[in-house]
């Protein structure tokens, strides 16, 4: 189980899909998880819906929730995780600890801060991902 984090703009998006296929374990990016249950129209989707469709933040139970119920299905029992980009807050990662989702490895990518805004702002077009890669083995 693996926990990748860092600011916004890091590269966790791109990271954790190359870590995820080198390691053969699920990909989980509450983003991707949001829309998944909430197309579904799972009740941990329809409660997320409410707060989306109002542009409010969902509270941190709530995705905490939909976090932990992607982590019990087989697949991530049987070949592990990588999450991508959550907790986000101290309050997050004391709960996750208080329902046992404890990841075995933490990843933090750091980037410069100018680095970061000239990537966030769509002027850096490229990064090595073998720099992550290479800190992995």
């Amino acid at each position: 189980m693996i926990l990748l984090a860092g600011k916004p703009c890091s590269g966790k998006g791109t990271q954790a899909p190359l870590i995820s296929r080198k390691y053969r374990c699920v990909h989980i990016s509450t983003g991707d998880l949001l829309r998944a249950e909430m197309k579904v129209g799972s009740e941990l989707g329809a409660r997320a819906f409410e707060y989306v469709k109002e542009g409010k933040l969902l509270p941190d139970d709530l995705v905490i929730s939909i976090v932990k119920k992607r982590i019990e299905q087989d697949d991530c029992i049987y070949h592990g995780w990588i999450l991508d980009g959550f907790p986000r807050t101290v309050e997050q990662a004391k709960m996750l600890i208080e329902e046992k989702i404890i990841p075995d490895h933490v990843i933090i990518l750091d980037r410069p801060d100018e680095v970061v805004r000239e990537w966030c702002s769509g002027e850096c077009r490229s990064f090595d991902a073998s720099v992550v890669m290479l800190l992995l083995r």
